[in-house]
Formats: C-alpha cells, sequence, structure tokens
C-alpha cells in the first residue's frame, strides 16, 4: 500500500505541473512539452517577403531561422547609433519594418563586421535552387560573404552576396547527407561611408533545411 501511495503522489505531482500554460511556470518541476514544440514534430512551410520585396518560402517554416548568436566583431567604421549594434536582432523570423523600430529590428555589421550565427533546431541542407536567405535591412543589399560549418570551427566558403535576391545556391560546395548549423557573414566593405556602414542583417533563414 505505501508503494501505491507514492506512485500516485508522483503521478499528481507530474500532471499538477504540466498544467501550467508554460515552461518554467512551476518552478519545482522541469520544463513541459508544449503542443507542437516536441522534438520531430511536424513544421509548417512559410513565406516572409524581404525589404527588396522578395518573397522566400521555408520548408521549416518559422523554424527555420537562426536562434543563437555565436560571435559578432563590429566593423570599422561600426554605426554609432544606439541599439543598431545589437547581433540578436538578427535573430528569429524577419521583423524589420523601417528604421525607426524601436527597439531596433536589425544589426548593422560595421564596415567589414562579421556575424556569426547558429541554427539550433535545424540544420542547413542543400536543396533545388536557392538553400540559404539573408534578409538585408537596405534598399540595396550590400556585400556579403557567406561560409557554413558543421560545427563552428571548420568552414566551408560558399560565395559572396551582391544585390538581391540575397541568397546562397550550396549545391557546388555541400557535402552529401550533411546539415550545416552555423553561418557566418562577412561584409564585403562595398558600403562604408553611410550612416549604416556594411550590411543591416534583419534574419537569416535555411530554405531548405532538416529538423534536429
Amino acid at each position: 500500500m505505501r508503494t501505491a501511495i507514492v506512485v500516485v503522489v508522483v503521478l499528481l505531482a507530474s500532471g499538477s505541473c504540466c498544467s501550467h500554460p508554460g515552461p518554467g511556470s512551476c518552478p519545482s518541476c522541469p520544463a513541459c512539452p508544449q503542443a507542437g514544440t516536441e522534438a520531430g514534430a511536424a513544421a509548417t512551410p512559410a513565406t516572409f517577403t524581404d525589404n527588396q520585396g522578395t518573397a522566400v518560402t521555408f520548408e521549416l517554416g518559422a523554424r527555420a531561422f537562426a536562434d543563437r548568436i555565436v560571435s559578432a566583431e563590429p566593423g570599422d567604421p561600426a554605426r554609432t547609433a544606439a541599439g543598431w549594434t545589437d547581433p540578436a536582432a538578427a535573430l528569429a523570423v524577419p521583423d524589420y519594418h523601417g528604421e525607426h523600430d524601436e527597439p531596433p529590428t536589425a544589426v548593422t555589421l560595421g564596415c567589414g563586421g562579421v556575424l556569426v550565427v547558429e541554427f539550433t533546431d535545424n540544420g542547413l541542407v542543400d536543396g533545388p535552387g536557392a538553400d540559404l536567405h539573408v534578409f538585408e535591412c537596405g534598399p540595396d543589399v550590400e556585400a556579403m560573404h557567406i561560409a557554413i560549418s558543421v560545427d563552428g570551427t571548420s568552414w566551408t566558403e560558399v560565395g559572396d552576396v551582391r544585390g538581391q535576391p540575397a541568397q546562397v545556391d550550396l549545391a557546388a560546395v555541400a557535402a552529401p547527407d550533411v546539415s550545416y548549423r552555423f553561418v557566418r557573414i562577412t561584409d564585403l566593405r562595398d558600403s562604408c561611408s553611410s550612416t549604416f556602414p556594411g550590411a543591416d542583417i534583419d534574419a537569416v533563414g535555411a530554405i531548405h533545411a532538416v529538423a534536429l
């Protein structure tokens, strides 16, 4: 009887934790699974339009966008306007509406600046046509060099993005059956005299990706 009581108590405690609306709302409990977010849950494709008017469909929808900043090296000159140097603004889905966004919704790399991002729940893969899209904020896409990596240490140079659409195709460089979690973006110093020196990054998305 003592054993049965313990089992019932444990089950009741577990149920009460997962009755909370979100992870972390019950301090003594682990985060509870949320509908549609479990590992391997099916993702719905979604289309996003960049600032130049290009509509791009991502196989994994909102899940396809960079999740974590690995590193950021501001260029020189760098933008001095408050807030526009926060690299975290380049994470998640594109949300730039204009330079008066508050808080700022993009990061200006500065002339020659470097940004490294990571996909934590999906991996970039080679598919038909373009595979990676960079949401650049200006009316003209400032030149960038793109590199990809499996582990964030060894890098594969993909090539330059100049003009629009701001996309790269991995066909010439991707290894078969390999997914890439890291993307490195380097500004190519083509626009260094404006008040927005260097590329302005709103989001980085994997058009073709696999869920991890």
